[in-house]
């Protein structure tokens, strides 16, 4: 019986020491800044000023583009202390050099640190947000 007592004590105690390990990586919000910029060919529209905003989020809260009006949406995923998932309401590129035109990925991570960079999938103008986490 006391076998059974202390299995059962311990089977407890690690259960609830996971909870606390998922409460230690999550945040319930977080500041991210978001530059919103336009980009155009060498004989396209002439560049303009980019827009800079701070939104403070938390999982749930979508951020609409405010810059252009293009329908571009960012639903945060997820928090944790080291980053934030978002995901978009349609395909965007997050390619390093260039824009993958053909891209499918809508599901991208924000990482402490650095900036992420999605790039809207077109050959002769389009948007570009950079995000970035404010800690």
């Amino acid at each position: 019986m006391k076998k059974v007592l202390l299995i059962l004590v311990l089977i407890v105690l690690i259960g609830l020491g996971g909870f606390y390990l998922v409460l230690l990586n999550t945040k319930e919000e977080v500041t991210v800044k978001i530059i919103e910029r336009y980009w155009a060919g060498e004989k396209g529209f002439k560049d303009l000023d980019p827009l800079m905003m701070d939104y403070t989020v938390k999982k749930g809260d979508v951020i609409k583009a405010k810059r252009f009006n293009n329908g571009y949406e960012f639903t945060i995923k997820k928090i944790t202390k080291n980053a934030v998932y978002i995901t978009s309401n349609k395909p965007i590129s997050g390619e390093e050099d260039g824009v993958d035109l053909n891209t499918k990925q809508k599901d991208y991570v924000i990482k402490i640190g650095k900036k992420l960079e999605l790039t809207e999938p077109s050959m002769d103008a389009g948007s570009i947000y950079v995000f970035e986490i404010v800690e």
